[in-house]
C-alpha cells in the first residue's frame, strides 16, 4: 500500500483536552501538539495540531464542542518494504507542510458515580463531517462511546482506566476499521495545585494490515482558581505510533 501519510494526530489530539473537572461553569479549552516519527514509512516526518473549544460543566455533566486544526507533511512517502509506483520516486528534501481546520467534535460526559474513593464516567462523541474528504476529513460521521473508572489509593494517588470505541466512516479510497482504545493511568497529586500522571495506551489500528498503536505518556499539570493547564509528552512503542509527541493542554473559566 503506497499513499500519502494520513496524520495520526487526528485521534490523539482530541482526547488531550482535560475531561470534566470539579469546577462548574462555562470554559474555553484547547491544546497544541507536535509529533515526529517514521511510522510505517521509509523516512521520518513531522506533524502538528491544535484544538480550541467551548465546554459547559455542572457538578456531574459536561458538554463540549471542539474544533481541531492539523498540519501535515504533504510529500509522497513510500511504505517500508514496498516499491513506489513506476516513474514516481520516494520523497526527498525539505518537508512541505499543509494545514487545515478539520471536522468539529461534539461530546457529552456524565459522572455516573462519585463515591469517596471511586468515580465512574460515561461519554458519547460525534465527529461532524463538515470538511471535504481528504487528509483533514473523511467526509463521514464518526461516533464514539467511552467509559472511565478512577480509584484513589490513599489521599493523593489515583489509578484510572479509560476505554473508548469509535465507529469510523470510510474515506473515498480507504476503508477504515472501527477502533477500541484503552488507557491505564497512575496519577499523583503534589500539594493543592500540582499533579503528574503516567499512562500506558493502546488500541486497534484504523487501517487493516498495520500494527496496532501503543504508546506511553506523561502529563504534568497545574490547577488554578479559574482552570488548569498541563504539559504532555509521549513515546511510541510500536511503528504505527509517533516516535515522540509533546503538547500543551489548557482549560480556563469564562464566567
Amino acid at each position: 500500500m503506497w499513499r500519502r501519510r494520513r496524520d495520526p494526530l487526528v485521534a490523539a489530539l482530541l482526547v488531550l483536552v482535560p475531561g470534566a473537572v470539579a469546577a462548574q461553569g462555562l470554559f474555553v479549552e484547547g491544546g497544541l501538539s507536535w509529533a515526529r516519527g517514521d511510522y510505517v514509512y521509509t523516512r521520518q516526518t513531522s506533524g502538528g495540531g491544535a484544538a480550541v473549544g467551548l465546554a459547559w460543566s455542572s457538578r456531574r455533566f459536561t458538554a463540549r464542542v471542539t474544533l481541531p486544526f492539523f498540519v501535515r507533511d504533504t510529500r509522497l512517502l513510500t511504505v517500508s518494504g514496498e516499491e513506489p509506483p513506476e516513474g514516481v520516486e520516494d520523497a526527498v528534501g525539505t518537508a512541505d507542510y499543509e494545514g487545515s481546520v478539520s471536522d468539529p467534535l461534539v461530546q457529552v460526559y456524565a459522572q455516573v458515580l462519585q463515591a469517596r474513593r471511586t468515580g465512574i464516567g460515561l461519554s458519547a462523541s460525534v465527529k461532524v463531517p463538515l470538511v471535504e474528504a481528504g487528509y483533514f476529513g473523511t467526509g463521514e460521521w464518526d461516533v464514539s462511546v467511552a467509559a472511565s473508572v478512577s480509584q484513589f489509593v490513599g489521599s493523593a494517588t489515583m489509578l484510572g482506566l479509560d476505554v473508548s470505541y469509535w465507529r469510523l466512516g470510510d474515506m473515498p479510497d480507504l476503508d477504515l476499521q472501527d477502533t477500541v482504545t484503552g488507557t491505564l493511568t497512575l496519577g499523583q497529586a503534589f500539594g493543592r495545585a500540582w499533579t503528574a500522571s503516567l499512562s500506558f495506551s493502546g488500541g486497534r489500528s484504523a487501517v487493516a494490515g498495520y500494527d496496532d498503536p501503543w504508546w506511553a505518556g506523561l502529563l504534568v499539570g497545574r490547577s488554578f482558581s479559574r482552570g488548569i493547564w498541563g504539559l504532555t509528552a509521549s513515546i511510541g512503542l510500536t511503528d504505527s505510533a509517533p516516535d515522540f509527541t509533546v503538547g500543551l493542554v489548557w482549560r480556563a473559566r469564562l464566567d
